[in-house]
């Protein structure tokens, strides 16, 4: 699988990958999902407005209560237990605002998409015991955690496949510079970023040279 290219027909591409509908699709392309009685919700993007569009599926709107963002709400149509064992929700966001709103997200082979991650955010936490990301192995990390603090800074510990753990902490502007201009967006860009900040440096061996 490649990056979703939303200027064309994805649920064609998708169906090739074995994609069977909507709620597999949203998974599949790394959508952050929302509970919302057994309606699924999802925040307006581009992607998942295409997507929804795709396969022809209408959807009520409505503003969430952390941000007054727009959402979709589609009725009866959250994922089941066998979609999420076909693509297991990795990411779990936890938002605050007129109340705790818990989603997941699966992020796969097609990247990770969480709009709005300066407000309302206050975790993202990714981890490969649950199913690895095969990005997430390319870049060689097994997980990570981001926490936002009391004034808006977001504490990002990232737990690399060596098993070394690093731990930074991005003030509310510097997190919100490595973040999609799309809907201020968590996407794959903003994990590469600080992949690449916070890498340990490699080992260096102290043999004496012969």
């Amino acid at each position: 699988m490649t990056s979703p290219d939303i200027s064309k027909n994805l649920k064609a591409t998708l169906s090739s990958e074995g994609v069977k509908n909507v709620r597999e699709a949203m998974l599949a392309t790394g959508i952050e999902l929302i509970k919302r009685e057994k309606d699924l919700c999802v925040y307006s993007s581009r992607l998942s407005v295409s997507l929804l569009q795709d396969y022809r599926i209408s959807a009520s709107f409505f503003l969430d209560p952390c941000g007054d963002h727009l959402m979709r709400s589609v009725r009866s149509m959250y994922p089941t237990e066998q979609e999420f064992a076909k693509f297991p929700p990795n990411v779990e966001i936890t938002r605050t605002g007129y109340k705790d709103i818990k989603s997941v997200a699966h992020w796969g082979a097609y990247g990770i998409e969480i709009p709005h991650a300066t407000d309302g955010v206050s975790s993202i936490r990714y981890s490969d015991a649950i199913a690895p990301s095969p990005e997430a192995a390319e870049m060689g990390i097994s997980g990570f955690s981001i926490e936002r603090g009391a004034r808006g800074e977001m504490a990002v510990s990232i737990e690399f496949a060596d098993g070394q753990s690093v731990e930074k902490t991005l003030s509310r502007q510097e997190f919100s510079d490595i973040l999609s201009d799309n809907h201020n967006a968590f996407c794959l860009e903003t994990i590469q970023s600080l992949v690449h900040d916070m890498a340990p440096e490699p080992n260096v061996s102290e043999s004496p040279a012969p």
